[in-house]
């Protein structure tokens, strides 16, 4: 869509060098800057709705304490990646809690955190095929809805039940 907007004589040059050094046109360069803006607003927002869920600055979390626990875990780096973390960031997500973009960037870092691990879960094969679709979740090519999150929470409870069967 053309549209045209004013801005400062200084910062159309600066715009201008930048497109120019990226080899790129000026739209582009303009289309790229506004994508960013918009995405680190998303982000602020997620942020305040997690600090707002899980209360922050000494406020009471709006979660029952357990689901908040967990699922304030799903979405850290620091935490191990085993299925209730898998299962809790999903249901971050369903529930609203999460963006999409958020849970497939946690899903790409737990995924790479699964591979490199040298503790052979047996879980394992299960892991890597969830949080590898959900973290090609931004790509055309995978559809991830949430019928297909549905589905892994029910894998996820299958294996989870199996496994205290065996207990």
């Amino acid at each position: 869509m053309k549209t045209a907007v004013t801005i400062p004589d200084e910062l159309f040059r600066q715009a201008d060098q930048l497109a120019g050094r990226l080899g790129i046109s000026r739209s582009k360069l303009y289309a790229q800057a506004l994508t960013r803006l918009i995405e680190n607003d998303r982000s602020a927002d997620v942020t305040a709705r997690l600090d707002q869920l899980y209360g922050d600055n000494g406020q009471d979390s709006a979660l029952p304490s357990d689901a908040a626990r967990l699922q304030a875990r799903a979405v850290t780096e620091d935490a191990p990646v085993s299925q209730d973390i898998v299962t809790s960031a999903i249901l971050a997500h369903v529930n609203g809690h999460i963006a999409l973009a958020d849970l497939v960037a946690w899903a790409e870092d737990a995924l790479i955190q699964v591979l490199e691990s040298d503790a052979d879960a047996a879980d394992e094969a299960l892991l890597i095929r969830i949080l590898g679709t959900i973290a090609a979740g931004d790509s055309a090519e995978f559809i991830l809805n949430s019928e297909v999150l549905l589905s892994f929470l029910k894998d996820l409870e299958t294996a989870a039940q199996s496994v205290n069967q065996a207990d």
